[in-house]
């Protein structure tokens, strides 16, 4: 009798770690590893200064260079526009579908932290709640097999002076204005309409640094990223993205290193995360949003 209590107690013991054994997540990685769909883009490729981007200038912003460059390798079926190895000054860019944009060895990209250049809103989500705010330093939106690629340095110049003293603002209420993320906080549970939502150069939260949104097939491998306003990299809706080898350093407020929002396919591997908060943060939204 007391033999058979034995065994009973070994089978109870072993059953749970059997369960686990079917559930584990690790067990999935491969699987879910395998199925990421990979970049693919033809081999035409052009330079920035091709579309007129002037290095060395902080007078001379290169974003519209940039996104010409970037929209005209779109309409023609895509492949890659290329930052050389030479320092260029810009406001906010916008990725779109089958273009790679590839930073050579040595090259660097300064944005401009005049916050101006950040306006029209853009749709995203701050702290896990939809609206319109700031144009994130790179964007997509809705777009499909697109990358930042290279060796190249993004350095968002954010700085006690820049951006990041903004947060204070941010929290702070006058008797004329609600603060802008208690604001945000109040649209989010009130459900208002995202057309609704919408923050404006007088009263605005800090712009994410690369945030894609409901893009499919992703890749950012490679490029060092630094000082970001918010966020560093912020994938939104998407699926099937790989961020790999990236080093970020960011020791500003609120400066995660890599937040999959209300994403599906996702591998992150051999990166570097020098933050002050989170390195890597896996957010599904706040409350209804």
């Amino acid at each position: 009798m007391r033999k058979n209590l034995v065994l009973l107690a070994c089978a109870a013991l072993l059953l749970p770690l059997s369960l686990f054994a079917q559930t584990d997540p690790w067990s999935q990685a491969d699987e879910i590893v395998n199925n990421i769909k990979k970049v693919n883009f033809p081999d035409r490729q052009v330079s920035i200064v091709d579309f007129g981007a002037v290095a060395n200038n902080p007078l001379e912003l290169a974003h519209d260079a940039i996104n010409l460059a970037i929209l005209d390798m779109n309409q023609k079926g895509g492949g890659t526009v290329v930052v050389p190895a030479d320092t260029f000054y810009t406001g906010p860019i916008t990725l779109k579908s089958n273009v790679r944009l590839h930073f050579q060895d040595g090259a660097v990209l300064r944005f401009t932290t005049e916050a101006e250049y950040y306006f029209p809103a853009v749709p995203t989500r701050w702290e896990g709640v939809d609206c319109n705010n700031t144009h994130p330093l790179i964007y997509a939106y809705g777009e499909t097999n697109i990358a930042l690629t290279g060796k190249g340095v993004l350095d968002a110049q954010g700085a006690p002076d820049r951006w990041w003293h903004i947060q204070a603002r941010e929290r702070k209420s006058t008797p004329e204005k609600l603060a802008p993320r208690l604001q945000l906080l109040r649209w989010g549970e009130e459900q208002l309409p995202l057309h609704q939502r919408t923050f404006t150069p007088d009263n605005y939260m800090r712009p994410q640094f690369v945030n894609f949104y409901r893009c499919n097939t992703a890749l950012i491998e490679d490029v060092t990223l630094l000082n970001s306003p918010f966020w560093v990299i912020h994938p939104l809706f998407c699926d099937d993205l790989i961020v790999r080898g990236v080093t970020v350093r960011n020791h500003g407020p609120n400066g995660d290193g890599c937040d999959p929002e209300s994403c599906k396919n996702v591998l992150i591997e051999d990166c570097v995360f020098d933050t002050g908060d989170d390195c890597i943060a896996i957010k599904s939204g706040r409350n209804a949003d």
